[in-house]
């Protein structure tokens, strides 16, 4: 199964169906039998770096340069639209999780943070403070329902609809 080089990212949706990101494509299983999906099939790109489900059942995937929303029987292809194209075409979704709202945030690099809402409306977070890029790596929600960021070398938390730093800035060697 050509799917089965490099799995990134592994979801099991409400239906406790499993979904598997790869280098190539996703596979939904199901059963003993696969179902695989690439750009062929499609999706927005081949690779698929995370996963996440909206309320409503869609499955939001993650890419270089996009997502793809599969709901029952279709598939929508949505690019990432950034302040300048370069940015845009480099952007990568690296990591998402979904808050207790239903809303999915998405971690990007060069892009900083989307809240996509069940309604499927992208909203960028970009602004990570004065010295800061809009890269990000992974976003979490935690125990008290905070949603969290890196950027390349610093922990924010999302208040009153703008990313702050957790900690105060040091000299770090490396990225997080």
């Amino acid at each position: 199964n050509h799917s089965a080089f490099g799995i990134r990212t592994l979801y099991f949706d409400r239906e406790n169906i499993l979904w598997l990101g790869t280098f190539r494509g996703i596979s939904k299983i199901t059963s003993f039998r696969f179902e695989n999906h690439n750009r062929f099939t499609g999706l927005f790109n081949s690779e698929v770096s995370a996963v996440e489900e909206l309320p409503d059942g869609t499955m939001v995937m993650g890419h270089n340069g996009g997502f793809t929303f599969q709901s029952k029987n279709s598939m929508r292809k949505v690019p990432i639209s950034g302040p300048n194209v370069e940015t845009a075409l480099d952007a990568r979704v690296l990591d998402m999780c979904r808050d207790r709202q239903g809303n999915i945030w998405a971690a990007a690099t060069f892009m900083g943070v989307a809240r996509i809402t069940p309604a499927q409306k992208i909203t960028w977070f970009r602004d990570f403070g004065k010295d800061e890029t809009a890269y990000s790596s992974a976003v979490v929600l935690d125990a008290e329902g905070n949603i969290l960021a890196t950027s390349k070398d610093r922990v924010f938390k999302l208040v009153d609809g703008r990313f702050m730093p957790l900690f105060p800035k040091k000299k770090v060697k490396g990225y997080i």
